[in-house]
């Protein structure tokens, strides 16, 4: 009884699975109706035709008005390195002069005499800090 069960659910899924299959050929003979490979492969044909044809414009546009001279990417790159590097020689070049000596403004000025030796801390102006570390590593040393 068992097996007679089974084996009407497999024929009733595999009559399912036929039907499905029967509507979907159906579906794609609709759908490619009209269309055979040979129409499919002109109108391929035709598009490659434009695509290249297209590409042939766009470089004839992209070669510009009378001008047999294109530079490459390496030449420009070139040029504008040269150029930035004559740049950069006259902004060096065109550095104003420093003066020498005492300007003229400030020679006829009673001005001090720049120190000529090193400040030295004097040991009253010890801090605090100071005192306290050296106290630490004078109990420490024993």
């Amino acid at each position: 009884m068992e097996q007679q069960k089974m084996a009407l659910e497999n024929a009733a899924t595999h009559r399912l699975a036929v039907d499905a299959i029967g509507g979907a050929q159906s579906a794609i003979n609709s759908a490619m109706a009209g269309y055979d490979v040979e129409t499919v492969e002109e109108l391929m044909d035709n598009v490659q035709d434009g695509i290249q044809d297209a590409e042939e414009i766009g470089g004839v546009l992209g070669r510009g008005l009378g001008s047999d001279d294109i530079m490459n990417d390496d030449e420009l790159l070139a040029e504008f390195n040269e150029m930035e590097q004559d740049e950069l020689s006259s902004t060096l070049l065109d550095v104003p002069s420093v003066p020498h000596g005492i300007p003229s403004g400030v020679a006829g000025l009673d001005l001090p005499e720049a120190p000529s030796n090193v400040p030295t801390v004097a040991a009253a102006e010890e801090d605090e800090d100071a005192r306290v570390l050296r106290e630490l590593e004078a109990s420490m040393a024993m």
